[in-house]
Formats: structure tokens, sequence, C-alpha cells
């Protein structure tokens, strides 16, 4: 059987029952089923596309394009994470490939950002079109700050009122923590190149500080390393329990998580794609419940510390945040746990229970029966 064509920057996304494709460094979508001679057209013309450019710009300083370029020189662009210009930058390709480019910033009514959003939400997606509103309300509060900008691109943001894209009601919780069964059911079965890849995450590590991780960093079970999104100086302690996993059956040299073909990941989007196939896979089999993703595992290590008394500087020190106040959803977190274990053990104690031994029992009457004379 031929080997299956593989295209480099494609992203897969699926809506509802449509499964589409778009290529990650232009934007653009791409025609035809994977594989197709039409995709393969499209595939080689996007490629074609200018590299690494921030987005497509037409030339007039008046126009959409116009107002994200003057936006990108800025030093309010500056200041912004590195990670947050990436993902900005895409979504300015976005908007420019859906008509909005070559038009007068100005001229984008209210009713236009609604349909734009709307389609955003259809074809990228519940969360990438939230990213795309919180982009574009950010950039035309730019333009209302200095009345020189609001002369150019307009004196009102079109995006200001319009409410954030609702949730799906049955779209699991995005990257929710790992069960300890459903980590070590994927540890344990998953290909050399993602299993490396899911200790690092369980290790506190995101996508983009895995896919760059090599092994000459690797010193007395942990990593020393920079974390690209915050540019945060850290280090990791890989557990213990997981260090067989990672330092099995390879050599240590070049990068630690390889892909399929044995090389390194260039993208974070990549590994994450190839993760969440993967997973999905598991969780159709009925293995894994369903809503796992590779940044879930960087919320399982913080929950595991903060769960086990951990402090604020610890959680902020195994996921690379930049300050304690990031970490404190965790802390607070498994605050709220022990004062409801606390409470719980607390109202034994006051009715004698604890000390006593007593425990309601069939004999005693069972809890449906209280709850039935309770009730009579």
């Amino acid at each position: 059987m031929p080997k299956k064509a593989h295209f480099r920057n494609v992203n897969r996304v699926k809506w509802r029952d449509e499964v589409y494709y778009y290529h990650r460094p232009s934007g653009i979508r791409l025609v035809g089923e994977y594989g197709s001679p039409e995709f393969a057209r499209s595939w080689a013309e996007a490629e074609t596309k200018p590299r690494g450019a921030r987005h497509v710009s037409t030339g007039d300083p008046r126009s959409y394009s116009g107002l994200v370029d003057a936006f990108q020189n800025s030093p309010e662009w500056e200041a912004l994470k590195p990670q947050t210009r990436a993902d900005y930058s895409k979504l300015a390709r976005w908007m420019h490939n859906q008509g909005a480019g070559n038009k007068p910033a100005s001229g984008l009514t209210q009713d236009r950002c609604e349909k734009l959003l709307d389609k955003a939400v259809r074809e990228l997606g519940w969360r990438r079109g939230l990213y795309v509103l919180q982009f574009n309300r950010r950039l035309y509060n730019w333009v209302l700050e200095r009345a020189a900008r609001k002369k150019q691109w307009g004196d009102t943001n079109p995006w200001i009122d319009l409410k954030n894209p609702q949730r799906p009601k049955d779209a699991p919780k995005a990257n929710r923590p790992w069960k300890g069964e459903e980590l070590f059911e994927v540890l344990f079965d998953a290909p050399p190149g993602l299993r490396r890849a899911y200790v690092l995450g369980a290790s506190g590590m995101d996508g983009s500080t895995i896919i760059a991780r090599r092994w000459d960093e690797y010193r007395n079970g942990g990593f020393y390393f920079t974390r690209p999104k915050t540019e945060t100086e850290s280090w990791a302690m890989v557990p213990p329990v997981f260090r067989f996993l990672l330092e099995a059956d390879v050599e240590r040299t070049g990068h630690v998580v390889l892909n399929q073909n044995g090389e390194p990941f260039v993208e974070a989007n990549t590994l994450q794609t190839r993760s969440s196939d993967y997973l999905r896979g598991l969780a159709k089999a009925g293995k894994v419940g369903p809503g796992l993703t590779l940044h879930g595992l960087r919320h399982t290590a913080g929950k595991a510390i903060a769960d086990s008394g951990g402090t604020l500087r610890a959680v902020q020190q195994a996921l690379a945040h930049k300050t304690t106040r990031m970490a404190l959803f965790y802390s607070e977190q498994a605050d709220k746990k022990r004062a409801l274990l606390d409470a719980a053990s607390a109202f034994d104690e006051y009715l004698g229970l604890q000390s006593s031994g007593f425990r309601v029992s069939k004999g005693q009457g069972s809890d449906d029966e209280n709850h039935n004379a309770d009730n009579g």
C-alpha cells in the first residue's frame, strides 16, 4: 500500500460534521480533501507565500492591514509576550484573508464584525473565535488612545460591544487536569516521541518548551530552561516515577522529543495536533475520558503540587510562571478542597462520630430511609 503523502505546515480543523485544513504560516484555507490533487495544488501555492511575514500588507496606511502594520511597529506591540505576538499575527492574516485587509479600518461596522466573528467561530472553533474578538478589541482600543490614530483609523471600536462567543455546552473543559489512571494509561501506550512529550508535560512544561528541550540540558533528573512564552528562566524536575519512561530506549543526543520520522518538531502546534489526534483515538476506544490535551498536563502538575501542600513559589517555579499571582489559581483551588474536607471532618467531630467510632449502617437506617423520613 503506497505511503500517504505528508504536507507540512497544515492544521486540521473539525467543525461539527465538517473537516477542513488550513496552511499555518499564511492562514490560507486549503481546498479539497487531504492528499487530493486539488489539495496539493492549493498547498503548493500557499507554500510560495512569504515566510515569516507578520501578515499580508496592502500598502494602504488607512486600511485594516495598514492599522495592523502600525500596531506591529509600536512599543505596545513589542511589550507583548512573544507567543501573543505570534498568535496575533496569525489572526491578522486570517482577517486579511476574509477581505478586511484592503478595506478602510474606519469602515468596519459592528454588523460586519459580528459576521466575521460568527465565521471565525464556525471555521476556527469557539476558542480561536474568541481570540479573534480579543485581538480586534485590543487593536481598536489602541487606536482610541491617541487623537492622531483616531483621525486615521476612526474614532470608534466596532468590536467593543460584541458579546463573547458562547462556549458549546457539550464541549469538555479546556485543558482539564488528567486523572492518575489516564496518565498511566497514556504513558504506557504512547509511541516514544509522544511518551517523552507527556513526561515533560507532567513536569510542568508547555508545548513550546517541550519541543526545544535537548538531552545536554538534562541534569540530575531535571532541565534548566527558559520558557519561550514568558521568557522566564526555570528548573523543571521530572517526577521520579516517570524518569525511566523518559530515559528508556533512546540515545541521549539532540532533542528529547522527536516525531514519527525521528526529527525534532519545528512548531509546538505540530506536536499538539499529533497529540490531539492520538488522545482522541484513545478516548474513542474508551481508554481515557474526553477532553485530554497536552497542555492539560501543566494543569495536572500545578494541581498535584498545590493539593499536596506545595507553596505558591513551588507552583510558580514548576510551571515557569512570571509571578506568583499566576500560580495563585492552583493554590486557591487546593485551599477550597482542604476547607471542604476540614468542614466535613469538623461536623463529624461536632457530633462525636470520630471519637465514638459511630457510623450509620443499614441496621440503624440507610441513607435512603433517613432521607425519606425527613421528607415524610
